[in-house]
């Protein structure tokens, strides 16, 4: 087991590892900041939206991002746990609901067509 620390991983000098520059790092964390600041700009603008919304309707759909009734949010939600709950889910309950549908939606579209079976695999290759 003490052989394995005889490889080049481990014979180096962690301090003479390359490191990024003070300027790489500053253009690293310029570009994180902006990205955090257009996600904090976007989440904003979501919670104004709630804030003028008139009645439940437009806070579902300030947050999914679309326009659709009420009771095309009872179907969807009656998909996962059947017509008769969905019809005796509160509004309320419903939009609490919606951040999941919202990433339900994102898998789906990121899944393979056909499903995982489709998926392609990534096999090691080479010694093992």
């Amino acid at each position: 087991m003490q052989d394995i620390y005889n490889r080049a991983l481990f014979a180096g000098n962690p301090t003479t590892m390359p490191q990024a520059t003070d300027k790489q790092k500053g253009a690293e964390n310029m570009a994180a900041m902006a990205g955090l600041q257009g996600i904090a700009t976007q989440m904003q603008d979501m919670y104004n939206e709630i804030d003028e919304a008139e009645n439940i309707e437009d806070v579902i759909n300030t947050v999914r991002g679309d326009k659709k009734p009420i009771s095309a949010r009872r179907d969807e939600l009656a998909n996962l746990v059947g017509e008769a709950d969905a019809k005796k889910t509160p509004e309320s309950v419903l939009a609490v609901m919606q951040p999941l549908f919202t990433i339900m939606e994102v898998m789906q579209q990121q899944a393979p067509e056909g499903g995982i079976k489709n998926a392609p695999m990534n096999i090691m290759q080479g010694d093992m």
